[in-house]
This record gives C-alpha cells, sequence and structure tokens, in this order.
C-alpha cells in the first residue's frame, strides 16, 4: 500500500496601523491590486502591514494569493511595496511574501 501525504504550510498576519479606530468590512481578495511600489495613481488610507510565509517551492502566486487574503480582511483594496524573500524551509523552498495594505478613498 502507498500512501502519498502532501504538505503544506502556511502562516500569515497583519498589522494595523494604530493612527485610527475605523475599521472597515473584507473585501473580495481577487479584486486586489499588487504594485511592487510604494505607491499608487489613486488616493490612498495606509492601513498597516500584511505579511505570508508558505512552503510554496517557486510558486510567488500562491505566496501572493494568501498575503490578498490577509489584505482582503482588513478591508484592503491593494497592496503597495510588495516584497518577496526565498529562502529553504522544511520540505521545500519556503516564500515570505509581505506588503503594505492600502484602501482607496472613493470619492
Amino acid at each position: 500500500m502507498l500512501l502519498f501525504l502532501s504538505y503544506s504550510c502556511r502562516t500569515g498576519a497583519h498589522i494595523l496601523l494604530d493612527n485610527s479606530t475605523e475599521t472597515f468590512a473584507p473585501t473580495d481578495y481577487q479584486s486586489i491590486d499588487v504594485f511592487c511600489e510604494e505607491t499608487t495613481l489613486k488616493t490612498e488610507i495606509i492601513l498597516g502591514e500584511v505579511v505570508v510565509n508558505i512552503d510554496a517551492g517557486s510558486n510567488s502566486k500562491l505566496a501572493i494569493k494568501y498575503l490578498k487574503k490577509e489584505a482582503a480582511a482588513i478591508g484592503a483594496h491593494a497592496i503597495t511595496n510588495l516584497r518577496l524573500e526565498y529562502d529553504y524551509g522544511g520540505w521545500t523552498y519556503a516564500i515570505k511574501a509581505s506588503g503594505t495594505a492600502v484602501r482607496y478613498k472613493l470619492p
């Protein structure tokens, strides 16, 4: 009998800025924009930092997907200043994705 187990480890977190008492409803993670630069063309409210660590091999798209889910949980519309770091994890290569969660100021 051959038994195959698929193992993947993931952690995620968000750190909210302490300069506002305003909270926002979660957004759809699939609609979150991702930018490598610190600013976008739209006026924005900085919500805080989001970070995900995942054993994803070289699949940075998977790490970004989970990063977007963390940002969506705090009501973000976008992630700016995306950073990706690669390291060797327990079973495979690990990816740490982080960025700044922002919300657009809508008219």
